[in-house]
């Protein structure tokens, strides 16, 4: 169960979602997905790890349900809109399952979700 804590689950959030996680509020991303990362991505995975953090600091939209919470940022990047999301699932600790850019199927179908909210 090693890896690294990227961030935290912020109380700006915890009253957004109506949850309070206690002291379980910290956010990880384990081993065997920092090794994925750095080989799928070794020349910008350090840069990738930076943008999780920033991403769970600051999202613009999150969803919850039942150990899990996803965290949404939108970038824009020459002149369009891009959304990148970081997954956690809760296990003994906050976990990352998948970080991953948002296209706009993906976007149209979580946007209809009941279970989003846009953190202002």
């Amino acid at each position: 169960m090693n890896g690294i804590r990227i961030g935290r689950i912020n109380k700006k959030v915890e009253r957004l979602l109506q949850v309070d996680f206690g002291a379980d509020v910290f956010l990880y991303v384990d081993n065997d997905r920092l090794n994925s990362l750095a080989k799928a991505r070794p020349d910008s995975y350090l840069a990738d790890l930076e943008k999780l953090t920033e991403i769970t600091a600051k999202p613009d939209y999150v969803v919850y349900e039942k150990n899990n919470v996803t965290f949404i940022r939108e970038y824009l990047i020459d002149a369009s809109f891009h959304k990148v999301m970081a997954a956690f699932a809760h296990r003994k600790r906050w976990e990352l399952t998948l970080f991953s850019g948002l296209g706009k199927e993906g976007w149209r179908i979580l946007r209809s979700s009941e279970k989003i909210i846009k953190v202002d």
